[in-house]
């Protein structure tokens, strides 16, 4: 069966080693531009919600965090609450 199927790593994580991930997720330029359009919409929106009140962002499905590291720097720290969650247990 293929490891995908048994519950056996695909090798994103070899050893404890980010370095896969990161190439694929965070450091080449297709996905480092996506999360970057992402960054922008969300600020969009957080900007949206007017001043008096703190912006709630939830993450669903966060993976390796290469999105979260974008957008979390584009945000108000004071006015945003920013909560993510993935069904992986290397977090």
């Amino acid at each position: 069966l293929p490891a995908w199927s048994t519950g056996h790593s695909l090798g994103l994580l070899p050893h404890g080693d980010w370095s896969v991930a990161e190439a694929l997720y965070a450091d080449n330029p297709v996905s480092a531009q996506q999360n970057r359009v992402i960054a922008r919409a969300v600020r969009a929106l957080v900007e949206a919600v007017p001043g008096d009140r703190p912006a709630r962002v939830v993450e669903v499905g966060a993976g390796t965090g290469a999105t979260t590291a974008a957008v979390l720097p584009a945000l108000p720290a004071d006015r945003v609450r920013y909560d993510f969650t993935d069904v992986s247990t290397v977090f």
